[in-house]
């Protein structure tokens, strides 16, 4: 992405700045959830392997936050999700580069 509005991930990639703050604001949702941790961990999982089998209910609930779609992430979501969830998938990070 070489738009105005594009902010570089740590990881390299660029994504749209809109798409980064509506993804951060489901991100820091799902954190607050009681059982938010395992949720993050569900997507962080999902955004590393597309063949991974998440548990119960997540995907439904992930799809009403807008993070997940026809059963999978959009290709910025699941960058933003690299860049912002820890590889643990329990803690939540800046993804952006630092300036």
């Amino acid at each position: 992405m070489t738009t105005l509005n594009a902010v570089q991930l740590h990881t390299g990639v660029q994504v749209a700045s809109t798409t980064l703050s509506v993804t951060l604001v489901s991100l820091r949702a799902v954190s607050r959830w009681p059982d938010g941790r395992l949720v993050l961990h569900d997507l962080r999982q999902m955004a590393a392997d597309p063949l991974y089998v998440p548990y119960a209910d997540t995907v439904e609930r992930l799809t009403e936050l807008g993070l997940v779609e026809h059963g999978g992430l959009h290709d910025d979501i699941r960058s933003i999700v690299l860049a912002a969830v820890d590889e643990d998938g329990f803690t939540l990070r800046d993804p952006r580069v630092a300036s």
